[in-house]
C-alpha cells in the first residue's frame, strides 16, 4: 500500500482542482466543465485499475487476468456512457481502441465500444444551419437545393449531411462542431497529465493520437489533400475518391469561385456504397470464417504482417 499512497496523492491534488471552483465555473465555462467530468468520472476507474496493478504485480497471467476481469465487466459499459456524454476526443479514442485494439485489448472492451464506429451522437439541425451559414456567409438556400436535416453520419468531431447544390449537384457536406478543437486539445491535456502519474507507458500513444488527430480540424487541409487523390487515382477505375467542391469543381457555384470548402466546412461529390467499416467488419468475419477462428486471432495475424506479407494478400 505504502507504493501506491504517492500515486494516491497525485492523483488527490488533479481532482482537488475540480472541486475547487464551485458550480458556478461547472455551469458556466466548458473547458471546467471538462476538468471536473474527468475528475468525478475518468480518474476513479484509472486508479482503480492502478491499485489492482500493484496489487497483482508479479502474479502469473491467469491470476492477473482473473483480477483484471470484473473490472473490464464493471467499466467498459461506463466507459462508453462517458463517451456519449463527453463526446469528441473521448468518442474518437474508444474508436481507435475497439479498432485497433482487437486482439489486444480485453474482448469486453472492443465489443461494447465497437458501436461508436458507425453510431455516434449526432448534434441538432439548428446548429449545424448556423455553421453552414457562418462558414459560407450567406443563406443555406442560396447555396442549396436540398439539405437533409438528418444527418447520413455522425463522427467525433463533426457530422454529414446529405445535401443539393442549386445547380442540381449531389453532395455531402461535412459540418464541424462548435468548440470542436478547443475541446479536444482540454481533454487531451487532462489525459496526458494523469497518465503521466498513473499510466507512463500510455503517454506515447496519447502522444501520438494528438499529433495525427490535429490535422483533422483544418477541412481546407482535408480538402486538398482530398483533390490531390483524385489527381493521384483519376486514370485507375476501380478506385473512385469524391471531388473537393474547391476552385477545380465544375459545379462550383459562380458566385463563390474560391469553393465551398473552409476550416470547418467540406463539401464534395456524393458517392453510394457501404462504409469502409463495414466493409472491413464484413472481411473480417469472411476472413474467419474461412479458416475457422475468431476475429479477434485474425486481428492478431494482421498485426504481425509485414507490408509484403499484406501485399501477397
Amino acid at each position: 500500500m505504502a507504493a501506491v499512497r504517492p500515486l494516491l496523492k497525485g492523483a488527490a491534488c488533479v481532482a482537488s482542482i475540480g472541486v475547487a471552483g464551485g458550480t458556478y465555473g461547472y455551469h458556466r465555462h466548458e473547458g471546467f466543465r471538462r476538468m471536473v467530468d474527468f475528475n468525478r468520472l475518468v480518474l476513479p476507474i484509472a486508479l482503480h485499475y492502478k491499485f489492482v496493478q500493484f496489487r497483482v504485480r508479479g502474479l502469473p497471467d491467469p491470476e492477473q487476468e482473473a483480477a483484471y476481469k470484473p473490472l473490464n465487466e464493471k467499466y467498459a459499459p461506463m466507459s462508453l456512457d462517458i463517451c456519449l456524454r463527453m463526446r469528441g476526443f473521448y468518442i474518437k479514442l474508444a474508436q481507435v481502441a475497439s479498432n485497433f485494439g482487437v486482439g489486444s485489448l480485453p474482448t469486453v472492451y472492443t465489443e461494447t465500444l465497437k458501436v461508436l464506429q458507425e453510431e455516434c451522437p449526432s448534434q441538432p439541425f439548428t446548429v449545424v444551419k448556423s455553421i453552414v451559414e457562418e462558414e459560407l456567409g450567406t443563406s443555406l438556400l442560396n447555396m442549396f437545393q436540398d439539405f437533409s436535416e438528418e444527418p447520413l453520419a455522425a463522427a467525433s468531431i463533426g457530422q454529414v449531411h446529405a445535401a443539393t447544390l442549386r445547380n442540381g449537384q449531389d453532395v455531402v457536406v461535412k459540418v464541424q462542431y462548435p468548440d470542436a478543437e478547443h475541446n479536444f486539445n482540454i481533454d487531451m491535456d487532462l489525459f496526458l497529465r494523469a497518465s503521466r502519474i498513473l499510466f507512463p507507458e500510455y503517454v506515447g500513444p496519447l502522444s501520438e493520437i494528438q499529433r495525427n488527430f490535429a490535422n483533422e480540424f483544418d477541412y481546407t487541409r482535408e480538402a486538398e489533400l482530398q483533390r490531390r487523390a483524385c489527381d493521384t487515382f483519376k486514370d485507375l477505375p476501380r478506385i473512385v475518391v469524391p471531388r473537393p467542391v474547391d476552385d477545380h469543381h465544375p459545379a462550383t457555384p459562380l458566385d463563390r469561385p474560391q469553393g465551398l470548402c473552409t476550416k470547418r466546412l467540406l463539401v464534395m461529390d456524393r458517392l453510394y456504397g457501404v462504409s469502409l467499416q463495414k466493409w472491413w467488419r464484413g472481411n473480417l468475419q469472411l476472413m474467419a470464417s474461412k479458416q475457422n477462428t475468431s476475429e479477434e486471432e485474425i486481428m492478431r495475424q494482421l498485426q504481425n504482417m509485414s507490408i509484403d506479407d499484406l501485399r501477397k494478400m
